[in-house]
């Protein structure tokens, strides 16, 4: 609460004063005498008037109650005089009596002179008041304050005095005269001709603040005269009002008193000044010879205007702006028409031309476009009986024969392509020598309907071939111009037939990935031939030549293959074996155990196919080979099989159990066997090739063959020359023709070889035991 209580108090103190002055809770008013002197005006025309102002202000509580005035020997015209100011005060309540005691009367000359006693009653005083400012206007309707005169001068006026006012017939210090130049509007209406004035005072209010006084009563208005005679300017201007019409000739005839004639002829500006116009009716004739434009007759306007009428200060005739709109066949404006109204020439802008000070009646009219004439032919401008009776004709919609020449470059299959354009028009307007489209629309907007011959020229950066075609087209509808532009489909198979999807495909330097149903599409290809080539996997797997003349489909046989190889050893048995295959893309498929040798979209070319033994780590087969060569094998007999080795003596007869050692080579093999009673040994998974093969006859411990043979598959027999044994010296050999000669024979001698045979078999084995 304490901090609102300064502000509180000094609210209060602000509001004590208003609450003290008198005209507190209503508006303030003042008492004036106001008097107007005797005037005339006239509308248009500026006047004085004259206003006498009386301070007449009567405070009840400054009231004489009683003043007495002696007055000695006056003469009985100035007691007169006296008297009837003061019956006249007491009439208007400005005192509330008033008594005159004559003490005594002389005579002298045959006047008399009066010698008494003047008593006035309840005599109203008041407070001298200074105006500021003051205002007058009339309440003319529609101006209302619109016209207000005002007089600055500041005047101060002291209270009427009632007893100098009686006693010595005035008081100029609470009266002033107030002089205002005065303006009556010349368009008045004529009941304004009775308005009386108006008078606002702002005054410095005693003891308050300054205010103004509004609509103060003002006596003998009725000697102020407002005369019906109007003084105004009068502007002669086209249908529109915006033009005024110079050179025009304006007569204004009284209507009844047809002698009251007036004539002017307007100047540049079309402003006439007309003076003092008698309030009435008249007829209004205004003649105007254009020297521009067909005119079928010279008066411009007739009418019948009062005076009130023609004090707004302006006349619109019968003459134009005229307008002419052109539009195309779709109702769009036209611009930059040359348009030519009875041989002005001008040019539209936004669809439109506007031809000013148009008299009424026919008119020629030609547009050309583009140097194309469209329209030649007549328009009517202003009022007609027939066509245009209820409103004038001020404006001409032609709508020519112009449309857009559309025209869509498309491929084969109607697709848009880009092209560069060249229109050669019926004029040199119409022809456009270039005009490059990237989606190959050609779209020229607004022109005259006629055959273009259009050549639209197309350059495909990717196949480095210019294509151009041509034709002959109207505007007016969508046209299209096919170019030998094609669709070509490659569909990418591999040797199988199967498509191939991610191989990329080149036409000339254009290059697309096939998909998943193989084909590569090329869009837009320019007729011509092409070069071909199809890349899998970083290789080539075809190359050729295209030659497009149409739409193509085709499909492309490349060089990819699949690989399905079943391994077989030379007996024809399935070999399951760890395989190494490279294909010329780098790849490299391979298995550790496998019956089949697999590979998938392997590109043409050589492939490195390396088998090996899946145990052993032995190279059974090394080489380089060429994919379609493996692609087109089912079996792969391998250079494997079973190595049988007969050994025979040089009688032909089997080497029973002897001993055999075959070294590979190539493997590092080294196989130690025995033959079985048959002489006979295998070597399993021997490959083909050349082996060293030593024989060790079981018997003798005698090694008896030590050579080299070649495994091509087939069973090997080896024939050992037998040599002369320790128990026979004779040289003789046995020939083992059969098992039992053979055992016949060892019979017979071994009674005798035994010992000799002991010690020769313990010789070899310690020698055998060294070879080995």
């Amino acid at each position: 609460m304490s901090r609102w209580m300064p502000i509180a108090l000094i609210i209060a103190m602000l509001l004590i004063p208003l609450a003290a002055v008198e005209p507190a809770g209503a508006q303030p008013t003042w008492s004036f005498d106001i008097r107007v002197q005797p005037a005339e005006l006239y509308p248009g025309e500026w006047g004085a008037l004259t206003l006498n102002i009386t301070n007449m202000d009567c405070q009840s509580d400054l009231k004489i109650s009683e003043f007495i005035h002696e007055l000695e020997d006056v003469h009985e015209d100035v007691l007169e005089g006296i008297l009837a100011r003061a019956d006249e005060l007491n009439q208007s309540r400005q005192i509330e009596d008033f008594e005159w005691i004559t003490e005594s009367v002389k005579g002298y000359g045959g006047d008399l002179y009066y010698t008494g006693e003047l008593k006035l009653y309840g005599v109203c005083t008041g407070r001298a008041i200074t105006i500021k400012k003051s205002s007058l206007w009339f309440p003319f309707k529609g101006t209302t304050r619109t016209y207000i005169f005002e007089n600055e001068t500041e005047i101060r006026l002291e209270a009427f005095d009632r007893v100098r006012y009686i006693l010595e017939g005035s008081h100029p210090e609470s009266s002033a005269l107030i002089e205002f130049r005065v303006y009556v509007p010349p368009d008045i209406p004529p009941e304004d001709f009775e308005a009386a004035p108006n008078l606002d005072l702002r005054v410095d209010y005693p003891g308050w603040i300054e205010y103004t006084l509004q609509g103060l009563k003002i006596s003998g208005v009725d000697q102020v005269k407002i005369n019906p005679y109007r003084t105004f300017n009068l502007t002669v201007v086209d249908h529109d009002g915006v033009n005024p019409i110079a050179g025009a000739k304006v007569v204004v005839r009284r209507l009844i008193h047809y002698y009251e004639k007036r004539e002017y002829v307007t100047p540049g500006n079309g402003t006439i000044s007309v003076h003092r116009l008698k309030e009435g009716d008249y007829e209004v004739r205004i003649y105007w010879n254009s020297s521009t434009y067909r005119q079928e007759k010279e008066l411009v306007y007739v009418g019948q205007l009062s005076a009130y009428e023609l004090s707004k200060g302006v006349v619109k005739t019968h003459v134009y702006n005229f307008r002419v709109g052109v539009a195309d066949l779709k109702g769009r404006r036209v611009d930059g028409a040359i348009i030519i109204l009875d041989g002005v020439e001008k040019r539209g802008s936004r669809g439109e031309a506007v031809f000013q000070l148009v008299p009424e009646g026919n008119h020629s009219l030609e547009i050309w476009f583009k140097g194309v004439n469209l329209y030649d032919g007549w328009v009517w401008a202003g009022y007609h009986p027939t066509y245009y009776p209820g409103s004038p004709s001020t404006r001409a919609m032609i709508k020519l024969n112009i449309s857009d020449l559309l025209l869509q470059a498309v491929d084969d299959a109607g697709r848009p392509v880009g092209a560069i354009f060249s229109v050669e028009g019926p004029t040199a307007e119409t022809t456009i020598p270039e005009l490059y489209s990237p989606s190959g629309l050609l779209n020229l907007s607004q022109l005259p309907v006629a055959e273009y011959r259009v050549k639209a020229l197309n350059y495909s950066k990717p196949f480095s071939k210019q294509i151009e075609g041509s034709g002959v087209f109207k505007p007016g509808r969508l046209n299209r111009l096919i170019l030998p532009i094609y669709q070509v489909k490659l569909r990418i198979l591999d040797a199988e037939g199967s498509p191939v999807e991610g191989a990329l495909v080149t036409l000339a330097s254009s290059t697309r990935k096939s998909g998943g149903d193989g084909l590569a599409v090329f869009e837009q290809v320019p007729r011509g031939s092409y070069n071909l080539t199809v890349r899998w996997l970083n290789v080539t797997v075809y190359s050729g030549g295209l030659s497009v003349d149409s739409a193509k489909e085709l499909d492309v046989k490349a060089d990819i293959y699949d690989i399905n190889i079943e391994m077989r050893d030379l007996d024809g048995c399935q070999r399951r074996m760890h395989y190494i295959l490279s294909d010329p893309a780098g790849r490299t498929f391979e298995k550790e155990y496998s019956a089949y040798i697999s590979a998938e979209r392997v590109p043409g070319g050589r492939c490195f196919l390396k088998i090996l033994h899946p145990s052993k780590g032995w190279v059974i087969l090394r080489g380089s080979y060429n994919c379609s060569e493996l692609a087109s094998k089912k079996e792969l007999r391998l250079p494997l099989g079973r190595m049988k080795v007969k050994i025979l003596s040089s009688d032909g007869k089997p080497l029973e159990f002897a001993r055999v050692k075959i070294v590979f080579p190539e493997w590092d093999r080294t196989e130690r066997l025995r033959a079985d009673s048959l002489g006979e040994v295998e070597v399993v998974d021997a490959r083909l090739g050349t082996y060293r093969i030593q024989v060790v006859d079981s018997r003798t411990l005698d090694k008896v063959y030590d050579g080299r043979v070649e495994f091509e598959g087939k069973p090997i027999t080896i024939r050992i020359r037998q040599r002369p044994t320790a128990v026979h010296q004779a040289g003789s050999e046995v020939r083992q023709l059969g098992s039992n000669p053979l055992l016949k024979a060892v019979l017979l001698l071994l009674p005798i070889a035994i010992p000799i045979a002991c010690a020769l078999i313990l010789w070899r084995r310690r020698r055998a035991r060294s070879w080995s």
